[in-house]
């Protein structure tokens, strides 16, 4: 039977009730108006059509009071719905409450339900060392490397080495620093020193003088060295010859008469002479490290370096000649450029994502043992750190959700809202109906009964 009242349209049923109300009201008047009855008849009729009366009163007041719900939520619904958030918020939900017991991050962690519940969320996060392993090396290629690549290729360095330090704020004096104590470490590597210099030398005793573009044709040498002489000469204030002694007209004579002489055999030893014979007082231990420790000092010590006029920057004027090499990698063919980038991206991402996928794996093991990681005096701080901050931000969640249901409410609007609650609580208060329907006759019945009895 309730099956059946369940599936069956309680505002026809209530419609029905009320209409037979009406209308058995209307005819039980006529008869007690109109015919002649006996007693216990008139009585009877007196009866229900106190219900009937009963029945149509009570359900004509339920459909108005129905109609009144909907009606109110319409008109009042700037309060209503401040206080239903309210109400959801901090009473149901109990958001700050809810909030607050999180933040105890150590004691949740440790209680049996939530340490089975983070491991759950590891193992269906990081099932084994493999997934994990291609899910890294799938977001590196997918999300990070692209993107990597093309900032690296549209990098454009923009003025010079003192604009870039002070656009970008950099302690130049920690680089300085570095420097020197770089120059200082390699200048003390001996056996590395050592083999630098040997192998210097192989390649400075294949290489001659003529390779590196020294004049090695006599006519060359010649004009070199005339050219030479003229400029020496003309240090002279007196360097007309005509009005030069006898004895210095002959020396000039020797001298272009040496030149003329010499400039074949030099000729003929430039061509034979390695860069190894020229340098090889200079290409030595001790002069790379007196060389580096040199620069070393000077890098330490700018202001020392009498070269540099107004106090300029060692180290500045390093990085400007460092920059040809940026400008000139800036101008290389950008195919070229692209295939280097992808190589170098190439070398360094395995030993990378190894490092990496290391890190994660030994998380992902101690997060299955939470109570190992737990003791750690450097997780105890950071979920103490944690906690604190999220108790801090208790209220101010609250009041973001308070404010986020109040969005969605508006974003409702006021007939909106009235249709949510006409689709969630039609039904149940259509019965309200049937059932003041229903009552009112049995109501109105009995004061039909009693009033039968106070009569008599």
């Amino acid at each position: 039977m309730t099956s059946l009242l369940n599936k069956m349209n309680p505002v026809y049923i209530a419609s029905a009730i009320i209409g037979t109300g009406v209308v058995g009201f209307l005819v039980v008047s006529w008869v007690l108006g109109h015919l002649e009855l006996t007693t216990q008849t008139e009585n009877l009729l007196i009866v229900l059509r106190h219900g009937f009366e009963g029945a149509l009163v009570g359900g004509i007041c339920d459909f108005i009071a129905v109609k009144s719900v909907y009606t109110a939520a319409r008109d009042h619904f700037p309060s209503l719905r401040d206080n239903t958030t309210r109400i959801v918020v901090q009473d149901m939900i109990e958001v700050r409450k809810q909030v607050e017991q999180l933040a105890e991050l150590e004691t949740l962690l440790q209680t049996p339900e939530y340490h089975q519940r983070l491991i759950t969320a590891v193992e269906q996060f990081a099932p084994s060392e493999t997934i994990v392993r291609q899910t890294i090396h799938d977001f590196w290629s997918d999300q990070i490397r692209p993107q990597l690549k093309q900032w690296i290729l549209d990098y454009r360095f923009q003025g010079t080495a003192k604009q870039f330090t002070t656009r970008h704020q950099i302690n130049t004096d920690i680089f300085r620093q570095g420097a020197s104590e770089l120059l200082k470490d390699v200048a003390n590597q001996q056996e590395d020193n050592a083999l630098l210099m040997e192998r210097l030398q192989q390649l400075a005793s294949d290489i001659t003088l003529h390779d590196i573009g020294v004049p090695s044709e006599p006519e060359a040498v010649r004009h070199l060295l005339e050219t030479l002489y003229t400029h020496w000469t003309s240090l002279d204030p007196k360097a007309d010859m005509s009005e030069k002694p006898w004895w210095a007209k002959a020396g000039h004579g020797v001298a272009m008469t040496s030149i003329l002489g010499f400039s074949k055999p030099i000729a003929d030893k430039v061509k034979t002479t390695t860069l190894q014979d020229a340098l090889s007082p200079l290409m030595t231990e001790e002069t790379l490290k007196s060389t580096l420790l040199a620069l070393a000092d000077k890098i330490d010590n700018p202001q020392s370096a009498e070269t540099l006029a107004n106090n300029h920057d060692l180290l500045a004027d390093v990085i400007s000649y460092w920059l040809v090499f940026v400008r000139a990698w800036e101008n290389m063919d950008p195919k070229l450029r692209a295939d280097i980038v992808e190589e170098l991206l190439r070398i360094i991402e395995e030993p990378a994502l190894d490092v990496f996928m290391q890190k994660v794996w030994s998380l992902r093991m101690q997060l299955i043992n939470p109570t190992t990681i737990l003791e750690q005096q450097g997780t105890r701080n950071i979920l103490n750190t944690l906690g604190t901050a999220l108790k801090e931000q208790a209220e101010s969640i609250e009041q973001t959700s308070i404010t986020l249901l109040q969005t969605q409410f508006d974003n409702m609007g006021q007939d909106g809202f009235v249709d949510m609650l006409q689709r969630n609580t039609k039904a149940r208060l259509d019965w309200i109906k049937v059932n003041g329907s229903a009552w009112g006759f049995a109501i109105g019945a009995m004061v039909g009964v009693v009033g039968l009895l106070l009569m008599h």
